[in-house]
């Protein structure tokens, strides 16, 4: 079973979105912060939740829905919980992702993980749109990375943190980010999925010269998780609300991640 996110109207529904809603002096809600603890313990990277290093993390509650689209209390039964931690080399991000029905896509790595249950991390680590990953996980384990690259000189987002000059917009699927740590996989009480990556600070400080993290830096970041409705559609919900199936164009919604001193 795929669920649905979007086909080659996706494009032009989007931007007709933000004319409707720019038209009704409607504007999105300014994008969250959080700050992130260096982390106090082990963490193995091995799909499990219970490593010591996620003891201290920060917690976000994902609640904010696309800002063209709403799924009623369809939510409120299937909370996700997003965990981040650092230490110089990595940045930590977990995915808690209650769920009593669960539908996973793909057979391999980079596969279009989206079309079943994922969780997504937008993460980029200059914060000047011009290039940032994705990462998609699901409850098998799998994972896709995605380098996204914007060429043109107009990087200015418009009123919902999109990029508009899409023949300067490069996805690059091929991409494998070099140290990258993932797991996954359902919880052992059959309640949901659990997912985590290691993201190595040389491949995300790459442009700024920088090859560890230190307390002070700031990230730009926007986690979202879909889940199939049981109609062959995607529910979606994120830190930082973006136009329905846009948050890779949209890196003017990503959030800001303050690292926290040791």
């Amino acid at each position: 079973m795929h669920c649905k996110t979007g086909g080659a109207n996706m494009r032009l529904a989007g931007i007709l979105t933000g004319l409707l809603l720019a038209a009704a002096g409607w504007a999105a809600p300014a994008v969250p912060s959080a700050e992130m603890p260096f982390r106090r313990g082990e963490i193995a990277i091995d799909g499990k939740p219970g490593d010591p290093g996620w003891e201290n993390a920060a917690r976000i509650v994902l609640a904010a829905e696309p800002l063209n689209q709403r799924f009623g209390d369809y939510w409120a039964t299937r909370p996700t919980t997003v965990l981040l931690a650092y230490d110089e080399t990595f940045i930590y991000i977990a995915f808690l992702c209650k769920d009593d029905r669960i539908v996973t896509a793909g057979e391999k790595h980079d596969d279009a993980l989206h079309a079943g249950d994922v969780a997504e991390t937008f993460i980029d680590g200059t914060g000047d749109h011009r290039q940032f990953f994705e990462i998609q996980q699901n409850a098998a384990g799998l994972a896709r990375d995605v380098n996204y690259l914007f060429t043109g000189f107009n990087n200015v987002p418009d009123e919902d943190g999109y990029l508009t000059d899409w023949n300067n917009i490069w996805d690059d699927i091929c991409c494998d980010i070099r140290g990258l740590r993932f797991a996954g996989g359902k919880l052992a009480d059959g309640s949901g999925w659990f997912t985590e990556l290691a993201i190595p600070a040389p491949e995300l400080l790459r442009r700024s010269g920088r090859r560890q993290f230190a307390p002070g830096m700031t990230l730009r970041a926007n986690f979202v998780r879909l889940d199939c409705s049981g109609e062959n559609r995607s529910a979606a919900v994120s830190w930082s609300p973006t136009v329905f199936g846009r948050p890779h164009r949209s890196p003017g919604r990503m959030g800001f991640l303050k690292l926290l001193p040791r």
